[in-house]
């Protein structure tokens, strides 16, 4: 039983030596994708925020499109159809 434990201890030894070797590989395979994954977290955060400033902005224009609108339509009107009070006070403004 002696000779057959001695036959196997090293055959084992090797296999433990492989099995930590693998394991501190994978170690620091993790903490390079765990750097990684930081570097990462902060562009979405900076992503994020970006996306929640065009959103607001984006809010904002859509909020003043129906005034946009209206002001435009006048300006148009104003431009095809002019009345004669409004066409000299341009005339003013133009000189």
């Amino acid at each position: 039983a002696y000779r057959h434990l001695e036959r196997t201890r090293e055959p084992a030894t090797a296999l433990l030596d492989v099995h930590a070797e693998r394991l501190m590989e994978l170690t620091d395979t993790t903490r390079v994708h765990a750097s990684t994954l930081g570097a990462d977290g902060e562009r979405v955060a900076a992503s994020v925020a970006a996306l929640q400033a065009d959103v607001s902005h984006l809010r904002w224009l859509l909020d003043r499109i129906p005034e946009e609108r209206a002001r435009l339509r006048r300006m148009i009107i104003d431009i095809l159809l002019p009345t004669p009070g409004r066409d000299e006070e341009h005339d003013d403004v133009r000189s």
